[in-house]
């Protein structure tokens, strides 16, 4: 299985040194979506790699966030968000923090709770070969992660990608290792890893569990927020801005809004966009 996931590293170290020019295909901005196949990123050789997981013909719908700012000589981090539902929209509460963080955001649409958890992981680890198939990014802020269901899936990404993966944020759901320690544990002590949750989210208990385990591991660069109030339901922009503050291992600054975002509150439909 290491094999399948070494093709995803691979495809996208050479991919992070070829980017397409402006002439090859259009740069785009802002909230986009686009469905492309499985073929189109890998060759025939590399595609069959992931035999039943997925085929050559499978396609996949990226959702994608571009901040308007963009600008290839300040490369954007990269946020890969697992969704527990079909859908793999950015919350309006977050665009802000997107914007000011200077991070591209992409998620998978139809990769919700029902689809088989390999397939998930596969399409949440193939995200930057795409994106950077259009736009340059920062290879040392590409980030992961996911809301309850979309929380252990992202934990999973982030362990078995952790060469790729340089933090990630487990928003009320996170599994522990399939062994102990994983695989590639020295790199993933190099990395950066927020356990979010709510004061009365049921996934608490074990959200602080796994925490201590990478804690008691070696880990360092860990942070548990629990957030006073909340239930099993998405931080804020100001919250999810503190964790991704954590990530990129600076001081959180105030979120500016724009104004209209002010009144925008974490509801209980995971992908809320008002």
């Amino acid at each position: 299985m290491r094999r399948l996931f070494s093709i995803v590293v691979i495809l996208f170290s050479v991919q992070s040194f070829g980017f397409a020019s402006a002439e090859e295909e259009p740069l785009k901005t802002g909230r986009y979506i686009e469905t492309i196949k499985l073929s189109e990123l890998f060759d025939a050789g590399e595609a069959s790699a992931f035999g039943d997981i997925m085929e050559p013909d499978h396609t996949i719908p990226f959702n994608v966030y571009v901040p308007e700012n963009y600008d290839p000589e300040n490369p954007p981090g990269l946020l890969v968000y697992v969704s527990p539902t079909k859908s793999g929209q950015l919350p309006k509460m977050w665009e802000p923090v997107m914007s000011q963080r200077n991070l591209i955001w992409v998620s998978v649409s139809k990769s919700g709770n029902g689809v088989p958890a390999l397939r998930r992981i596969v399409e949440a680890s193939i995200s930057p070969a795409f994106i950077t198939r259009t736009h340059e990014i920062d290879p040392e802020r590409i980030y992961v992660s996911g809301f309850s269901g979309g929380g252990k899936i992202s934990s999973l990404v982030a362990t078995y990608y952790a060469d790729l993966f340089k933090g990630a944020i487990y928003i009320c759901g996170v599994r522990p290792w399939e062994h102990n320690p994983p695989e590639l544990f020295e790199q993933i002590k190099q990395n950066r890893f927020v356990f979010l949750s709510g004061s009365q989210d049921f996934n608490l208990n074990q959200t602080r569990q796994i925490h201590r385990r990478y804690q008691e591991a070696g880990v360092a660069n860990i942070k548990l927020m629990v957030i006073n109030n909340m239930a099993h339901s998405l931080p804020d922009g100001e919250k999810y801005n503190e964790a991704l503050s954590f990530l990129d291992d600076v001081a959180p600054q105030p979120l500016v809004t724009g104004g209209w975002a002010d009144s925008a509150k974490p509801g209980l439909n995971p992908d809320y966009a008002p």
